[in-house]
């Protein structure tokens, strides 16, 4: 059987419509399906989160550990508090007596409305007394901190200097 010109085209077409209509029917529908319960959900989620958090709050026990974790995470804006954790890092650099060759702000992240998360990364060379007198002055310091990472390198012919590559970071309150 030999179809005409026009005859292939509306063959063609009806393939066409047919194929479309497979794949919103096959991959497309249940995608759309699945992505509207997932957003109902996650505002499911999140009003449980805020409950949650509104009885947090008015809990006695759970109030006082929010206040005593609050008072060690100072109240400050970012760039603020990025120059004033700058300095203290120095200070304690100089109480090692170490100098830090590299001192810079790398990111922030907003966690929970209320706080930053901000990271620092830091780079000298030192003997290793210094750097176990650095720890231990970041440790005991007023300031809530983390070393999140620490890479140490051995430098020169006899291996006593080390070279430091640090990742420091801290939580603000947000103003």
């Amino acid at each position: 059987m030999i179809l005409s010109k026009r005859e292939k085209w509306v063959l063609y077409a009806t393939l066409a419509v047919a194929c479309a209509a497979a794949v919103n029917f096959l991959f497309l529908a249940p995608f759309e399906a699945g992505m509207a319960e997932i957003d109902k959900r996650e505002k499911s989620l999140l009003e449980k989160k805020k409950k949650l958090l509104e009885f947090v709050k008015k809990e006695p026990v759970f109030r006082r550990k929010i206040e005593e974790v609050e008072s060690i995470i100072p109240r400050s804006s970012a760039e603020k508090m990025s120059n004033e954790f700058q300095v203290h890092i120095r200070e304690l650099a100089q109480k090692a007596n170490l100098q830090v060759t590299d001192n810079k702000y790398l990111d922030k992240t907003t966690i929970l409305e209320k706080y930053m998360k901000m990271a620092f990364a830091i780079r000298f060379e030192c003997d290793i007394k210094q750097l176990r007198d650095y720890l231990y002055y970041l440790e005991t310091s007023p300031r809530l901190l983390k070393i999140s990472q620490l890479d140490i390198v051995q430098e020169g012919k006899s291996g006593e200097t080390l070279s430091v590559n640090m990742r420091l970071s801290t939580l603000v309150q947000a103003e």
